[in-house]
């Protein structure tokens, strides 16, 4: 594929030498414009941004805050202001939950969530729960592995101020039909945050037309580098809510007796910023919308239909998602082998998956109790890494006792 040329991991080393890298779900890997950039800013300086007034300086303040005007673009975000940097979908998370959730809540009020999501989209609110005297009620799934709509409807009420779910589920692949959701919760007058971190890098996503009041996604997640991510909030939510981290540059004024802050969405990022990251995630960004997206779609669907089918052709097999609308994640088990150790044994054939409780423990455990196998595709895999994965997972069934 001519694409893996966009990414030295692919590149750099001979077909033979590279491990067949199946975890896309987990992280992706990083797109060459993305190394150069972090090359380039290293080599020429550093500086920080929204400080000094030395051109070094106001060069980086510059294409930082460009890099803020891309991802509006990206997401389609009225305003560049409602971009808000993060080190991830977990910290945008954290934040919205500590500042919008403990501005807005009281004791009484009703979180809820679906039965799908990370880890990173649960915790959060349970101790949010705990401090507020709020209930978190979970969205149960069907048989097929999507959303139980008529049970969300059910739920949903006055009590409601926050549904938080996920765009694509990280163990199911489920697509989630999303802008529906968000309109039968704000029949109730809930907000809506989305966790987007597996979706946009697979499929376009445009906040306007979700009508989504927060989305997240992370860096990594989308051939950007670690510790750098996005919190997209409705400006009128932004402007209302209060700071959660403190310190420099994201104040206006300061006495040892109060401190005024700075407007959105400088308010929400104190200290020094990763600087690199940020400018290197908007070259992902435009990256990303450089392709055809459509067609690169598409060639993801079919690795993941090829692998559905092949992976239903081994005996005692058991794949964890039948939704109409999935994306690239396929999770399955094998009876009476340990996923653990089938991972291993892939990986000494040079073959990365994921295996475990995927960060979904509550779900996970309902689906198989010590954990599952998972393989994510991506657009720079192939066909021919998806037969040798099968091959090879047969041959390790067979080296386990399967």
């Amino acid at each position: 594929m001519q694409i893996r040329e966009s990414f030295p991991f692919y590149s750099h080393n001979s077909s033979k030498s590279n491990p067949i890298y199946l975890d896309n779900a987990a992280t992706t890997q990083k797109a060459a414009v993305v190394i150069d950039c972090i090359n380039e800013l290293w080599r020429n300086g550093s500086a920080n941004v929204h400080r000094s007034s030395h051109s070094l300086a106001n060069n980086l303040t510059r294409r930082y805050e460009d890099a803020r005007l891309v991802c509006s673009h990206f997401i389609n975000a009225k305003n560049k202001r409602e971009i808000i940097w993060t080190s991830g979908a977990t910290e945008a998370i954290n934040l919205v939950a500590n500042s919008w959730g403990m501005d807005n809540l009281t004791a009484g009020d009703e979180i809820l969530i679906s039965k799908m999501e990370h880890h990173a989209n649960l915790i959060p609110w349970q101790q949010l729960c705990k401090i507020k005297g709020v209930s978190l009620k979970i969205i149960p799934i069907t048989e097929t592995a999507e959303i139980d709509l008529l049970a969300l409807n059910s739920l949903l009420n006055s009590k409601v101020k926050l549904v938080a779910i996920t765009h694509i589920s990280n163990v199911l692949g489920t697509v989630n039909p999303i802008k529906e959701i968000i309109e039968l919760c704000h029949k109730v007058g809930a907000i809506v945050l989305v966790d987007g971190a597996q979706a946009v890098a697979h499929i376009p996503v445009d906040v306007q037309q979700l009508d989504c009041d927060f989305y997240v996604f992370s860096g990594h997640k989308c051939f950007a580098p670690e510790s750098t991510g996005v919190l997209y909030g409705k400006l009128n939510l932004l402007e209302a809510m209060s700071p959660w981290k403190t310190g420099g540059e994201m104040v206006k004024t300061v006495s040892f007796t109060s401190s005024n802050f700075q407007p959105a969405p400088l308010k929400f990022e104190a200290g020094t910023p990763n600087i690199s990251g940020i400018i290197a995630l908007s070259k992902a960004l435009t990256f990303i919308n450089s392709l055809d997206r459509k067609s690169l779609f598409e060639h993801e669907q079919y690795l993941t239909q090829l692998a559905k089918q092949k992976l239903l052709e081994i005996n005692n097999i058991k794949l964890h998602s039948t939704a109409k609308q999935s994306s690239s994640i396929i999770s399955f088990s094998i009876n009476n082998i340990n996923a653990m150790d089938l991972s291993a044994l892939l990986d000494e054939q040079n073959i990365a998956i994921r295996s475990g409780q995927l960060c979904a423990m509550p779900l996970v455990r309902k689906l198989n109790n010590a954990g599952v196998l998972r393989v994510s595709f991506c657009f720079y895999n192939s066909t021919d890494e998806v037969i040798q994965f099968i091959e090879t997972l047969k041959q390790s069934i067979a080296i386990a006792g399967g």
